[in-house]
């Protein structure tokens, strides 16, 4: 039971409903209706992929997690390093495998997803290093590739754009804030993140301001009539998510860091939430 229990502590499952929630609102936004029962396929390959992200990515940042984390499975020795790497490439296969079974759209997105994902943590590449171009992958599999696997459902109709780019954006700025958490081993280590690089306090303006463009995004759809003139009221939630970024500045620890990461988190999924319900009623 422990080796179950460190293996599900290995792929980070707190970052699976993100996933499945922004392909919902992909599937949502397409067709204007629920799915029908083969979301369930998406859902389960997206926490796939997000578990093998998530296994590979921990062995490539298990010197770091010495320092940040060192309860994790493998720097504790709980997981060995060979059988996290087997671990996470047997689920980049059955990911692939079962979106063969919905269809050819959503087998090239998910074929995307393993190799962006693959490339942020993979040796001589590996892009979280490389300043905010780790940041930009994660939200692109998060914000975009996600989003396209619930629009794969439905091929036939038109990707919307205007929403993609507003959930990147909002996904781009909060994705930021995962970097403080990683800060003492990052630093150590001199990973090119944006708090390492030019400190905490810039770090949180920067991703403030970038949240505000996103909502400024947003208005300009809305103004130019792409989007639906009810979404003013996701601008309801842009303050939680400001307050909230801005706690980052008295967190003086990763365990701290974490639980306002968290937050980030369901604030989120809230504003996924938020577009299903618009888009339904």
């Amino acid at each position: 039971m422990d080796s179950i229990k460190h293996y599900i502590q290995l792929i980070v499952p707190e970052y699976i409903p993100m996933a499945i929630t922004t392909a919902l609102v992909g599937a949502i936004v397409t067709s204007n209706t629920l799915p029908g029962i083969e979301f369930l396929v998406v859902a389960v390959v997206l926490s796939l992929i997000v578990g093998a992200f998530n296994s590979f990515n921990a062995i490539a940042d298990k010197e770091i997690d010495t320092i940040n984390k060192p309860e994790r499975p493998i720097p504790s020795k709980k997981v060995e390093e060979k059988n996290a790497l087997i671990f996470a490439v047997l689920l980049y296969i059955i990911a692939l495998v079962l979106s063969l079974t919905i269809n050819l759209e959503l087998f090239l997105i998910v074929l995307i997803a393993v190799i962006v994902t693959a490339a942020y943590s993979y040796p001589g590449i590996n892009l979280k290093k490389r300043f905010t171009i780790g940041n930009f992958t994660v939200t692109i599999f998060y914000a975009v590739l996600c989003f396209l696997a619930g629009w794969a459902l439905y091929p036939t109709q038109p990707i919307p754009f205007p929403i993609i780019g507003f959930l990147f954006l909002t996904g781009f700025s909060l994705s930021i804030s995962k970097d403080f958490m990683d800060m003492p081993g990052d630093s150590f280590h001199r990973a090119h993140t944006l708090p390492v690089q030019i400190g905490k306090k810039r770090s949180i303006i920067t991703i403030i301001s970038i949240l505000i463009l996103a909502y400024i995004f947003l208005l300009a759809m809305i103004l130019q009539n792409f989007i639906l003139e009810k979404y003013y009221y996701l601008f309801a939630i842009l303050p939680l998510m400001i307050l909230n970024i801005n706690e980052f500045r008295r967190e003086s620890t990763t365990y701290e860091s974490n639980g306002v990461f968290l937050k980030t988190i369901v604030l989120i999924i809230s504003l996924e939430l938020g577009i299903i319900a618009l888009e339904l009623f």
